[in-house]
């Protein structure tokens, strides 16, 4: 082979190296603009949140006789950001069965709750054990929850 070939080979190996080097990057910029998107939307609905709990704060100043909220979102993160605006007196009840018993361990109170209508009792125990500082308390809480979940 004539080094003019050699050359050609060599520069047209360069040019594919270079082209799939393109492709990766095309790739990585269209995940970076996904990844963009995908965190503006959180930030929209971070500030959704931010401004109902603003608002709750606000009404709950106003009002001297709310002293609490059921949330049935079922967004803990909600939880955790009420708890962390207006303070653990103010009371949150959850309205989801499915996570009474994590809602509970955040900070939450209790449950506005259909399965009680069914199992009153394991309802009723899950509850206090839930709110217990013990950690048989709550291991038996834990325990309690998961039967009831896989009954539904």
């Amino acid at each position: 082979m004539s080094s003019y070939q050699d050359s050609k080979v060599k520069f047209n190996g360069a040019i594919d190296k270079l082209s799939e080097e393109i492709e990766k990057l095309t790739k990585m910029a269209q995940r970076a603009t996904e990844l963009e998107t995908q965190n503006q939307k959180l930030q929209e609905n971070n500030s959704h949140l931010e401004n109902e709990i603003k608002i709750l704060k606000s009404d709950f100043m106003e009002l001297k006789n709310i002293a609490g909220v059921k949330d049935a979102t079922g967004d803990l993160n909600r939880l955790d950001q009420t708890i962390k605006k207006l303070g653990p007196e103010f009371i949150q009840l959850t309205g989801e069965d499915g996570l009474a018993f994590e809602f509970n361990k955040r900070g939450g109170v209790g449950i506005i709750s259909v399965t009680a209508n069914i199992a009153p009792k394991l309802c009723s125990d899950m509850q206090k054990l839930s709110i217990s500082k013990n950690k048989d308390d709550l291991k038996k809480a834990e325990i309690i929850a998961s039967d009831l979940l896989s009954q539904l």
